[in-house]
């Protein structure tokens, strides 16, 4: 399945993935994202920060350049792209409490 094209990544059903048989799907509830660059957007998170996530696909970037944020459900996924000034998110900032304001305070105010 391919997204809108504006990031080189694919998308992949976690049905289809190994480790189905041992996940509930859809991926829904709090998890922890692990950064993997810097970044404005992301400044001030700490790793006890948690996001919202919803949904039955994840993202494989096949250009780790652009990958901001991973996760893992069964298997670690890119959570967050980043590349000039597109930003493509997994989670649901706006239902993620304390760690989605910080982060939509950073992207209002920093980017």
């Amino acid at each position: 399945m391919c997204g809108l094209g504006w990031f080189d990544a694919d998308v992949k059903s976690f049905a289809d993935s190994p480790q189905s048989s041992s996940l509930a799907l859809p991926n829904m509830g709090w998890r922890i994202v692990r950064p993997v660059k810097r970044s404005r957007v992301i400044e001030g998170l700490s790793v006890d920060d948690r996001f919202y996530f919803v949904h039955n696909f994840y993202m494989v970037s096949n250009d780790e350049a652009n990958t901001l944020l991973t996760s893992n459900y069964g298997l670690e996924f890119s959570a967050m792209l980043e590349k000039d000034n597109l930003f493509a998110a997994q989670f649901h900032p706006e239902k993620s409490n304390k760690s989605g304001m910080k982060f939509l305070r950073n992207f209002i105010e920093k980017i």
